[in-house]
């Protein structure tokens, strides 16, 4: 029986090109989006010219590159928006930075005038994911000072650093919803100096102001459990709660218990590139611990999935009240 070269050349070439595809397919699965002829490969083209093999391998390679960073945090169609005040619930690749500028009034009959207090905070945050399992570290620090004379004396000045180490796990993901557990290790320290004590104990040399104890340090050592589930109505609605707590390491009891909600709008299937957001956040304090609650509001670019900026405004209450306001920006890489 005699074999035509012509027809061994296809049927090479088709094998080749199945094994190609499979591989495109299910090495990296394509996430559910609505445009899916964007990242289909024409491999009838292909067929028809098996020469040609080496620019399907590529553009097969592109169309993984290219499918958008931010899917993974999206759900039925909506784009989940982030958040400094609730976790990330999404095994998503991402680099965040942020800046956060407050101020408080502390009112007392007690005390002569409020007590005035402006404080900044500036942030990082890293998250890297495999599979079902995302890795997340974090540098964080917070400066506090009196604002005027009077409430510098009284209130001083302090300076907080936070390192955070974290793992979570995804336990389920569907169309519509999406579940994450996960526990976050911070240590840190809080320097804490008070103009009002040094005076108080009439400070005249060293071992003076040894004993006064003006300047202190506070180590910081914390364990926090939490889980977080993610539910979109629509490609409009979004949904994000999240309850956890958080363990003393050094007293080894819980400082409190954290519940909080998240409303997102994303405008941008009304060809408006914005999204917004309301938050709720409760932290109540056992053992003697402050309870407090923050609520507020958020809004963040859409002009691409890779990439989110925004701000988020909000008011804390405890017993004082303070505004903050917080800049940020995230970019999602594959």
């Amino acid at each position: 029986m005699c074999y035509n070269p012509f027809q061994m050349k296809n049927l090479g070439g088709l094998c080749a090109t199945i094994l190609l595809w499979s591989w495109g397919v299910f090495a990296a699965p394509t996430p559910n989006i609505s445009n899916r002829s964007d990242f289909e490969i024409p491999i009838e083209k292909a067929l028809d010219q098996p020469e040609n093999l080496a620019n399907v391998a590529s553009r097969i390679s592109e169309t993984r590159l290219a499918r958008p960073q931010g899917y993974l945090r999206t759900l039925n169609g909506h784009v989940f928006l982030p958040s400094a005040y609730l976790a990330n619930p999404f095994p998503t690749n991402n680099l965040a930075v942020g800046i956060e500028w407050a101020s408080s009034n502390l009112t007392d009959p007690a005390l002569e005038a409020a007590i005035k207090t402006y404080g900044v905070s500036p942030s990082f945050n890293y998250r890297g994911s495999k599979n079902a399992w995302s890795f997340d570290f974090s540098l964080s620090a917070i400066l506090l000072s009196g604002s005027d004379a009077y409430s510098a004396f009284i209130s001083g000045a302090s300076a907080t650093y936070r390192a955070e180490a974290g793992v979570f796990y995804s336990l389920f993901r569907s169309q519509r919803m999406s579940a994450q557990l996960g526990v976050s290790y911070t240590t840190g320290s809080t320097l804490s100096f008070s103009p009002l004590t040094a005076v108080d104990a009439s400070i005249t040399n060293l071992q003076e102001a040894n004993r006064a104890r003006f300047l202190n340090s506070s180590p910081i050592q914390e364990l926090s459990p939490r889980f977080s589930l993610a539910y979109a109505s629509s490609p409009v609605f979004g949904v994000l709660l999240e309850g956890g707590s958080l363990f003393d390491l050094r007293t080894g009891k819980v400082a409190f218990v954290k519940a909080a909600a998240k409303l997102d709008f994303d405008l941008k299937t009304m060809r408006i590139p914005l999204g917004f957001s309301g938050f709720y956040v409760a932290k109540l304090g056992i053992g003697g611990t402050t309870t407090s609650q923050i609520y507020g509001i958020g809004i963040f670019d859409r002009l691409t999935p890779a990439f989110s900026a925004g701000l988020e405004l909000s008011r804390l209450d405890r017993s004082d009240a303070s505004l903050s306001a917080l800049l940020s920006a995230t970019y999602y890489y594959p």
